[in-house]
């Protein structure tokens, strides 16, 4: 079993004396040399979230060892400063050769750390234990990717590795997925294959497989468009079959379904000839006693058999290969796999054009009359689950493999009809999620303060929060506060752009250490400076005021002051507060939306927000005011409170007014169309384009947050 050691930022290590980046867990017969090379090698990881992971071959204790490791973000350590975690497992060479490849073992054992918590120990014996994981060969990952399994076998050569760098957009699990299969195809050899999932934080050298975000010798955006490799490692890559036998003194050995030669059967054939001379001496003997007096006539020559010809060997075998890939697509169609099932066609058809002409119908026609009806449906109901939105990698994953299946339907000749613009549509909202960045978001309103003391000293703006807002940001700014006035602990601070609801500012600054301290009545939080100097960004918040202070090299500009901005704010406990800073008379862009972000209640009928729209709109608070979705031509006269569900009266009303001409002017044929549609049905289409508005407690609209329309 392996040894595993666990490197991270810490009071204490297993050395005694030592903090910092020590070892704080370890496996008691780990070589010491080999405990000090992988202590050596450091965290290297970039970004809060995902992890990155390596295979190196280390020569340590007299033995050759090859390590497996994963370095991950781990929070905050004890000095709250960005943590980093390295799990390390070292197998002896010798243990190898039974497991699966290194990148299948990294993706599916569960025992990876994300943190270490408690006191350096020595870790007890260790369990492999890996969750189940699907065939790794025909290689469905890189047909995914590049459009052809047979492209895993750019990575080996002559049962080796070959050395190649990749790149592309995929997260470590899909790297590692990808190297899985190409190391499936040398068997015990994979773990000879040194790799990095992210060779720009680890480095290259030493590494045989190197992948990266751009610049590889393989894009895999690219690779698509070329042409497969050919060679046994590629057929078997690409259908699952291993190379035909060779013939030794004009013989061949039959093949069992898996490719695999059948053991000889010489004891069998033995004694069946044994039994068969037996039989024949018996019938002769009963002959000759009972038929004397007749003449027995010669039995016919028995020909012999003939040795079928190499040519024949591998015509069969070719036959076997793809049917097996027909019954593989068949079955796949019939799990709504039809992704799957539409490039091992493409596979197939490169393979066997021939066979895949004559055996087109009705495989093809099935895979071009569904395919995007089923991708539509799997990367709809993924797309809705609440993590879709939380992790813009993952967004952009099914953004890319939207597009993946269009192009594969583009190859296929799918008809344009609606499953296909679905499918589109579904590819444009995972754009749209990837592009966001959802977190608690409270909207303050208010106006700025600014005074100079002078050319020599910074000029200063102050926003005023309000005591409604200033409360609010008190209880978050409180937990995690261990100790009360006189106190000191640590969090985040950082002044960013905001634009929209959710808006990702491409130009935000490093999250600044922040400085927060309790007094008597209020909460002060501030960059963390040296030598008494003046914070530029701070925050006070309690009974007597609440603002928000910058200290500026220079006095402000008018646009400055008139621009909403926000200001990212992480407490003690580890949670962010996104507060918006909204200027008197500025107003945000309200955040684009399609139709399909509204989705009606089977049982009433009432509109509210789609599952993966949800987590955006829910995350968003405006000080004073409540958030409610209203449609076209909606005039707010009932002074009705908010809500992010708006039922069917709500656009009967609306459209009844506007019929009998008291609600804003809208053309009567428009407004015919409108009630056309809510009388079949269509309540989204016959009340767009939708706001979401923020409403203050007169019942008064004060901000647009949201539009959506077709």
């Amino acid at each position: 079993m392996p040894l595993a050691l666990v490197f991270t930022s810490a009071p204490r290590g297993l050395a005694p004396g030592r903090s910092g980046y020590v070892t704080v867990a370890r496996h008691a017969a780990m070589p010491t040399r080999l405990a000090e090379q992988l202590e050596s090698i450091g965290t290297p990881h970039g970004g809060p979230g995902g992890a990155t992971f390596t295979l190196r071959s280390i020569e340590a204790g007299g033995a050759r060892w090859r390590v497996l490791s994963r370095f991950a973000a781990a929070g905050l350590d004890h000095t709250m400063r960005d943590n980093r975690i390295a799990h390390h497992l070292a197998f002896p060479e010798e243990e190898v050769a039974a497991l699966p490849p290194p990148a299948d073992v990294a993706r599916r054992w569960t025992g990876w750390l994300d943190s270490w918590q408690g006191e350096p120990a020595f870790l007890p014996p260790l369990r492999l234990d890996l969750r189940p994981g699907e065939p790794l060969i025909p290689c469905a990952a890189w047909r995914e990717a590049c459009a052809s399994g047979a492209k895993a076998a750019w990575l080996v050569a002559g049962g080796g590795p070959v050395a190649r760098s990749l790149s592309g957009s995929l997260d470590a699990a899909g790297w590692l997925r990808l190297l899985a299969e190409s190391g499936a195809l040398l068997g015990p050899g994979a773990w000879d294959a040194a790799f990095t999932t992210d060779s720009a934080v680890t480095g290259s050298a030493g590494f045989a497989w190197r992948c990266q975000a751009s610049g590889g010798e393989i894009e895999l955006a690219l690779a698509r468009s070329l042409p497969p490799p050919e060679g046994p490692d590629a057929r078997r890559a690409s259908l699952g079959v291993a190379p035909a036998p060779s013939l030794r003194a004009g013989t061949a050995r039959s093949a069992t379904p898996s490719g695999e030669h059948t053991p000889p059967k010489a004891p069998l054939a033995l004694a069946g000839i044994v039994a068969a001379t037996l039989v024949v001496l018996l019938a002769a003997a009963w002959l000759v006693l009972d038929r004397r007096a007749q003449p027995v006539a010669p039995a016919p020559a028995t020909p012999a058999p003939s040795t079928p010809s190499a040519a024949e060997i591998e015509a069969a075998r070719n036959l076997l290969r793809d049917q097996r890939a027909l019954a593989e697509i068949a079955e796949l169609i019939q799990r709504d796999d039809l992704a799957q099932a539409a490039r091992l066609w493409l596979d197939l058809d490169r393979a066997a054009p021939a066979f895949a002409q004559r055996n087109a119908e009705p495989t093809l026609a099935r895979i071009r009359s569904r395919l995007a009806a089923s991708a539509s449906r799997s990367l709809a109901a993924r797309l809705d689950a609440p993590s879709a939105g939380a992790d813009p990698a993952r967004a952009g994953a099914l953004a890319a493999e939207a597009d993946a299946v269009l192009a594969l339907g583009a190859q296929l000749g799918i008809p344009d009809d609606a499953a296909k613009n679905g499918l589109a549509e579904v590819r444009d909202r995972a754009k749209l999620l990837a592009s966001l960045d959802i977190r608690p978001t409270l909207i303050a309103r208010g106006r700025w303060v600014t005074a100079s003391a002078g050319p020599a000293l910074p000029s200063s703006a102050d926003f005023d929060l309000g005591p409604e807002t200033g409360d609010e940001v008190r209880r978050f700014l409180s937990e995690g506060l261990a100790g009360g006035p006189g106190t000191v602990a640590r969090g985040g601070i950082r002044l960013v752009d905001f634009r929209h609801v959710a808006h990702r500012d491409p130009r935000r600054p490093r999250m600044a250490e922040a400085t927060l301290e309790p007094g008597a009545s209020s909460i002060y939080a501030g960059e963390a400076v040296a030598g008494g100097a003046r914070p530029s960004l701070s925050l006070t918040v309690g009974t007597r005021a609440n603002s928000v202070s910058l200290n500026l090299p220079s006095r402000p500009t008018e646009a400055f002051l008139a621009t909403p901005c926000a200001l990212e704010l992480v407490n003690a406990a580890g949670r962010r507060l996104c507060l918006v800073l909204l200027p008197s008379g500025a107003s945000l862009e309200p955040l684009r939306l399609p139709l399909s972000a509204l989705s009606a209640d089977p049982v009433t009928q009432a509109l509210g927000a789609a599952p993966w729209i949800e987590p955006a709109l829910a995350s968003v608070r405006v000080s004073g005011a409540r958030l409610g979705i209203y449609p076209a031509g909606n005039s707010f006269p009932d002074r009705a409170i908010p809500s992010l569900v708006s039922p069917p009266s709500q656009l009967d009303t609306t459209l009844l007014r506007l019929a009998a001409g008291s609600e804003p002017a809208m053309p009567r044929a428009e407004v015919a169309e409108r009630q056309r549609r809510a009388r079949e049905g269509d309540a989204r289409g016959a009340g767009a384009p939708w706001t979401l508005r923020a409403v203050n407690l007169r019942g008064e609209p004060v901000l647009t947050l949201a539009e959506i329309r077709d």
